[in-house]
C-alpha cells in the first residue's frame, strides 16, 4: 500500500500529528519516527477506532472508506456538526491512539490485562483478578474513549483502564 494511500485511510495526516505533538514533551517518541511509521501509524490507529466505536449519525455518503464524515451527529454542544468534515475531537482521538501504538502503552497494557489483574491496593495488600479479562488488550486508549464521549460508544468489553489503590 503506498503512503498516499495510507492517508487516505486516516483521519490525521502525519503533518497534522506532528503539528500537534511539537513541543509535548511527553510525546517525544513521536519526532523519532520516519514519516512513513508515522502515517502507517495513524492509518492504524484510524481502522482501530472505526473498527471498536459504534459512531452516531449515519455515513456521509455511501461507500465512503471511512466511518467518517457522518450525517446527523451532533457536538457536545448540541450543534449538528457538519458532513464534510472530520471532527476535532475524531482527529484528537487518532492521534492519542497512534501515539499509544508506539509508546510501548499498548504492549505493557496488554501484558498486564492478559493477567486479569483489574485493581491491586498496597495497604493490608489486596489484588482483584477478573478471569474474563485473561488475555484482552485494551484496544482503544483510555484517553481517545473519553475523547469521543458524545460522537459514539466503544464497543469493545475491555476496559477503559485499570484501577490501582494504593
Amino acid at each position: 500500500m503506498s503512503t498516499s494511500s495510507l492517508e487516505d485511510a486516516s483521519y490525521v495526516t502525519a503533518t497534522e500529528a506532528d503539528t500537534f505533538f511539537t513541543g509535548k514533551t511527553e510525546y517525544a517518541a513521536w519526532t523519532k519516527l520516519d514519516q512513513s511509521r508515522k502515517t502507517l501509524e495513524l492509518s492504524e490507529a484510524t481502522r482501530r477506532l472505526d473498527a471498536e466505536f459504534i459512531w452516531h449519525g449515519m455515513p456521509a455518503s455511501t461507500g465512503q472508506t471511512l466511518r467518517w464524515p457522518r450525517i446527523r451527529v451532533r457536538n457536545a454542544e448540541g450543534e449538528l456538526i457538519s458532513s464534510s468534515v472530520i471532527p476535532r475531537e475524531v482527529k484528537l482521538a487518532c492521534m492519542e491512539q497512534a501515539f499509544y501504538q508506539i509508546s510501548g502503552i499498548f504492549s505493557a497494557a496488554g501484558k498486564l490485562s492478559g493477567t486479569g489483574i483489574c485493581s491491586a491496593s498496597a495497604g493490608g495488600l489486596s489484588v482483584t483478578i477478573d478471569t474474563s479479562r485473561a488475555g484482552k488488550t485494551p484496544e482503544v486508549t483510555p484517553r481517545a474513549r473519553v475523547i469521543l464521549r458524545g460522537l459514539g460508544y466503544c464497543r469493545s468489553a475491555t476496559p477503559a483502564g485499570f484501577l490501582f489503590r494504593g
